[in-house]
């Protein structure tokens, strides 16, 4: 397993926190998938207990940061998402913030809430960048003219 594929399995993991409301590092041991990791179960394993560790600064930072979408709001799979890359940004020292930037829009376009943008004229991006750089969002609206960006 790379580190992709680990990062995609923290983000899972993640999820299954939230729709439980267990953010405890012992829900790793519920996945028998963490057994088989091998070289990515240091990674995962750390990631998720800074996350249990840090999950009320964390969710913080996201509801500071989020104009009008706390994160009661957001769609659960974009939580688990903008949990885990501000996770990384904020608490994971090793991890390039250019990396777990990247990762977390590849993650959002593989697993992000599309049938919510789809029935609506705006939709919005998480931009885990702005957390890092600027602790702000960057709001991505489309609507008859085309995409355009505003940054609260």
């Amino acid at each position: 397993m790379n580190r992709k594929e680990a990062r995609e399995f923290a983000m899972q993991v993640v999820f299954h926190m939230e729709i439980h409301r267990d953010f405890s590092p012992e829900v790793l041991m519920k996945f028998p998938k963490y057994e088989e990791m091998a070289n990515q179960k240091d990674y995962v394993k750390t990631v998720i207990e800074k996350l249990c560790e840090n999950i009320e600064a964390i969710d913080e930072t996201l509801n500071a940061n989020s104009v009008g979408w706390p994160v009661t709001r957001m769609p659960k799979t974009d939580l688990a998402i903008a949990r885990l890359a501000t996770c990384e940004i904020k608490y994971m020292e090793d991890i390039p913030k250019a990396v777990a930037i990247n990762e977390a829009v590849e993650l959002a376009k593989k697993f992000g809430e599309d049938e919510i943008w789809k029935k609506s004229e705006y939709f919005w991006i998480f931009t885990p960048d702005l957390i890092y750089q600027y602790h702000i969002f960057s709001v991505r609206t489309v609507n008859k003219t085309g995409p355009t960006y505003q940054t609260f």
